[in-house]
């Protein structure tokens, strides 16, 4: 009986030991199935994003898609009303029981008159509490003109906008732009000249080196925007960047709060560092929201904000 006993203990011990190594190498099999899944499916993406690092001829984009447009009639049979103006070739006044209204042949009704930027700038209201209210796309350019030319960069102000802005440009049918180029909220890209007293002050910070080791990060160069923007739920459209230059987006460089804001149907073409609402980032970007963004670059190209830094 102990001998049975004993050759069935050792039987059973056998049988573990193979169901166990079974188990081990199948486990062996699926991880080296998933290994080489992942590199398969990897590799080429990692290759890709090399080559467009190290080719000057190519570049990384996020691309508008498609847009199914209607003719003002096919709206018209929907929404009602009747056409009061043509500021552009896709955009209409629409005038519906008393109320007027911007159509866009993409399909966005908003109400009010957007005006197409002109290509001029006008200075905005400020009220009591020193806010800027921005109401057309002329006001917007005045704000970015400040802070291109380094004159402010409208730390401690509050901008708001008041109304959907249309800056003007447009998509053609071969995929190109046309319109009034936006210039990026940024003075930041041609370093103010130093002396050697400057230089020594504490405003100099020699670790903090932003992208292109040649280019110091002083407080006296960052001529970036330093308030708060509050989009207030509103869009801006029709924005066309084209640069060769670092830091492009709406905001090419920004250390202040950009909140509530939306980019619609925009171009945004630069070097390195190019984002939607914000190439190089040092602040806060939240609640906003991009739709049909053509971005595109050489590095480091983002959707809404493609890099952080800390605040220096």
């Amino acid at each position: 009986m102990g001998s049975g006993k004993r050759s069935l203990d050792t039987e059973k011990n056998k049988n573990i030991k193979i169901n166990y190594k079974i188990i081990v190498l199948a486990i062996l099999i699926i991880a080296l199935v998933s290994i080489i899944l992942f590199f398969a499916i990897n590799t080429p993406k990692k290759e890709k994003q090399k080559e467009n690092n190290n080719t000057d001829s190519e570049v990384l984009s996020y691309e508008i898609p498609e847009v199914e447009k209607k003719t003002i009639d096919q709206i018209l049979a929907e929404f009602g009303g009747e056409v009061t103006g043509q500021p552009k070739e896709d955009t209409y006044y629409v005038t519906k029981d008393g109320v007027e209204y911007t159509v866009y042949l993409d399909g966005e009704i908003a109400q009010g008159k957007i005006v197409p930027w002109s290509g001029e700038s006008k200075q905005p209201q400020v009220d009591e509490a020193g806010n800027a209210n921005i109401y057309t796309a002329e006001e917007l350019k005045w704000i970015a003109d400040q802070v291109v030319s380094g004159e402010r960069n409208f730390s401690g102000v509050t901008i708001i906008l008041r109304n959907n802005i249309d800056l003007g440009a447009r998509q053609k049918e071969d995929g190109t732009w046309e319109g009034t180029p936006w210039t990026s909220i940024v003075g930041f890209l041609d370093e103010i000249p130093q002396t050697n007293e400057e230089s020594n002050t504490e405003n100099t910070t020699q670790e903090n080196q932003i992208l292109d080791d040649s280019i110091e990060v002083k407080e006296a160069n960052l001529k970036r925007f330093a308030g708060v923007f509050n989009g207030n739920g509103f869009s801006i459209r029709g924005m066309n960047v084209v640069s060769d230059k670092d830091y492009q987006g709406l905001f090419g460089f920004s250390s202040g709060t950009i909140t509530n804001l939306k980019l619609k149907y925009s171009n945004v073409q630069g070097n390195n560092v190019v984002g939607g609402i914000v190439g190089l980032n040092l602040g806060l970007v939240q609640s906003c929201y991009i739709e049909h963004v053509t971005i595109q670059g050489k590095e480091k190209v983002g959707g809404f904000v493609r890099m952080f830094y800390d605040r220096i």
